[in-house]
Formats: structure tokens, sequence, C-alpha cells
């Protein structure tokens, strides 16, 4: 019979299809003819010898099977040849017949078929214990609606990250016998997995769409949908303050699948957003008998453009002219007749759509007391690298707060 051994530790590419002498049950022992073989990731770790269970060389991979029973051994009586079984054998799948212990297999239900058979002692109890053990709700304690929808809510996380969006069902049972008790069921319903296919983005006037893309972390065309990250992305575009935000009108960055329930596996991907005002300038004047008469000029932008220069009149009256490639720009004038400051900083979050930022900036310092004048010119320029986002804690004026922060910077 033909098997595929595992004759030198290494990946599934040295496996060596071979033929091997036909397989005969001992004592209290069955032959199954495989019919399906699930293929796990502890079979990569097996044949590559990184995983605690080590069989002696050469082997066949392969730790669950469905398939017929084929020849019965001495003692045998709970099958009978024909049945259809499903076995955990921990290894020796990948090969024609098994000789297996009776205690490791079951019944195969009516209408299973073979494939699905296969994967359904390691690959399914492993998903099904995955859910479970995500779940909010636990047997024993009080029935909690929002703990519920929370369990509810983690399921469709947990699938959504491999790219599946199921419908998922919650149904509450009441024991009548026994009063006070609930069963809760949740019924999926699958779908096939999904593909991103086009991503269209719609309404950015002023904001270039690689200021956008930059947010659409995952969400490239051809890969994985992950479907958790739709949700991410509106957070992120929400984030960069340079488009329009009101809870009351419902305004604010969306992400969405053009057609959720289509039978393609490819989905497009529909951005939308409202341009909102991103440059402030501020003017302001005050006196003390330190620093005498001052003035303030501040002029604040957000989604600066340093390589778009007005082309005509129209950009400037429409605002399109200096904006829309999520930079920043602040100028600060502080005039006076004893003190003057003038500051000028640039930043670029995506220096070439990277990871990394550059941040410029000058300024010039002027102090006049008595007969005493100090003058300082300087400027600094800053390259950074986000390596990651973590929830950290910021202490500033004397006030404890928590907020998302970039880290590596």
């Amino acid at each position: 019979m033909k098997a595929m051994l595992c004759k030198a530790y290494g990946p599934p590419e040295t496996l060596v299809l071979s033929d091997v002498p036909s397989s005969k049950p001992g004592p209290s022992q069955i032959v199954i003819t495989v019919k399906a073989c699930g293929v796990n990731f502890p079979d990569v770790l097996i044949i590559e010898n990184k995983y605690q269970f080590k069989p002696a060389l050469p082997f066949a991979p392969g730790a669950e099977i469905a398939g017929v029973v084929k020849a019965l051994g001495e003692g045998v009586t709970r099958f009978k040849i024909g049945d259809r079984v499903i076995a955990s054998v921990g290894n020796g799948g990948m090969q024609e017949e098994v000789v297996v212990d009776p205690n490791r297999c079951i019944p195969m239900p009516d209408g299973m078929d073979f494939e699905t058979g296969a994967g359904l002692i390691l690959t399914y109890g492993t998903s099904h214990y995955a859910l479970k053990d995500r779940a909010k709700l636990k047997s024993g304690e009080v029935y909690n609606k929002r703990e519920a929808d929370t369990t509810k809510s983690l399921f469709q996380q947990t699938y959504g990250y491999r790219g599946y969006n199921p419908t998922i069902i919650e149904r509450v049972a009441y024991r009548e016998q026994e009063p006070g008790k609930v069963d809760v069921f949740y019924e999926f319903e699958e779908r096939p997995r999904s593909r991103v296919g086009q991503v269209i983005i719609v309404n950015n006037n002023v904001t270039k769409d690689n200021v956008i893309r930059r947010q659409l972390v995952g969400l490239n065309p051809g890969q994985i949908l992950e479907w958790p990250n739709l949700k991410a992305a509106e957070v992120n575009l929400a984030r960069l303050n340079i488009f329009e935000i009101n809870a009351e009108q419902g305004i604010r960055p969306t992400v969405t699948i053009l057609d959720p329930e289509g039978d393609s596996d490819t989905k497009d991907i529909l951005v939308s957003v409202q341009e909102a005002r991103t440059g402030s300038l501020l003017f302001g004047v005050g006196v003390n008998s330190d620093a005498g008469l001052t003035g303030s000029i501040v002029l604040n932008e957000r989604n600066f453009d340093i390589m778009r220069p007005p082309t005509s009149w129209d950009d400037l009256l429409s605002g399109r002219a200096w904006r829309g490639a999520g930079q920043e720009l602040r100028i600060e004038a502080v005039p006076g007749t004893q003190l003057q400051r003038y500051t000028a900083t640039f930043r670029e979050p995506s220096l070439f759509d990277s990871l990394y930022s550059l941040t410029t900036s000058g300024y010039f310092y002027d102090r006049i007391y008595n007969e005493d004048v100090e003058q300082r010119l300087g400027t600094r320029i800053t390259i950074g690298r986000q390596l990651f986002v973590l929830r950290c804690t910021r202490v500033r004026d004397r006030t404890l707060g928590s907020a998302d922060c970039p880290a590596g910077k």
C-alpha cells in the first residue's frame, strides 16, 4: 500500500510517497481503509521534530482519519466490516490503511462525508473549545443579556479575523422542569471565506487617497478580509481629526462592505469621509510686568500638504491649496516690546508612506531686559518610527488620564 513517509525531519515537501506492507490487525485491533486524513499544525511540528510527541523514523504523519473498517482482529465486537468510522491515531493517518485500537474510534454519523469526519476530533474539537473559552457566559452563572451579547460579539470577532462573517443567532430555552434555569444556544450560519476586492474612497475632495489608505490596516486588495479591521479602520480615520464627526447627525468616517450578503467571496470596500475644517488662525494680546506688551499670532493646519501650492484663485478660495497630505504645520509669532518669539514646526507622520515620521522645527527668540539682550536661533530635526500602539497612562497638569499612545517615538 502507499504511504506518505517522513524519513528525515524537515518541512512538508520532504515527505516521500512510498510503498509499505499492508496492515494486518492484531488481537483487539481493527484495520481501517483511510478515506480522508486531517492535516493539522501539530503534524507539521512532528515532521520537523519540534513537537513533544516524537515517533521513530520513518513514519507517516496524520493524527485523525475517517474511513471504512476493512478487517477485524480477534475479540473485536464493537464494529463490523464496512462500518464508517472516525479515528484518532496519533500518527500514521497518511497511508492507505491504518491499524488502530477500536477504543480510539467512533461511528461516523449518517450524512457526514469523510472530509468532514477527518476534521472532527482535533480540528472541530479545538475550534469548539476556543469558542467556549472566549464566551463570557459560563455554566452555573446568572444569565445576563449583556454578557450574552458580548459573547456573540466575541464569536463574530473570532470568525472575522479568519475571513469569515457568519450569521449568529442566539436562542434562549427555558427549562420547564427546572424553573429559573435556561440553556443558551448559538446557531452559526457560515459563509465562504472572504477576500478584499476593490477599495473605493469617496467624498475626499481635499485629502489624498494614500492618507486614507494608510489607516486601512489589513484591508489591501487580495488579502483575506479580516472583518473586525473595518471598525478599526473607522477608528483610525476618526483619530486623524481631519474629517467631520458629528454624533448627533450621524456623521463620521465609515468603512463598509458594498455587498455583504452577496455570494461572491471577493468583497469590495467603500470608504466614505466628509472633509472638515482643519486650519485655524488665532490672535491674542497680553501684558505683564516681566515681559511687557506681547501679541500672539498662531497659524495651525492639521491636513497640510507642502507639495500643493495654489495654481489658481479657486484653489485659495476653495481651501484646497496647501492641504490634503495629512501633514501638520504650526507657525507661531509672539512679537513684543521686551520679548519676541517665532517658531515654525512641520510634521510628516508617514514619510514616503512608511512607518517613519519626520518632524522639523525652527525658532528665533529675542529678549531685552534693561541693558541686556538675549537672542537664540535654532532648529531641530527628528525622525521616528512607530513600532506598535499600546495602552498607556499619562500624567499632565496634575491630572491622570488614559490614552492610546504610539510607542517607539
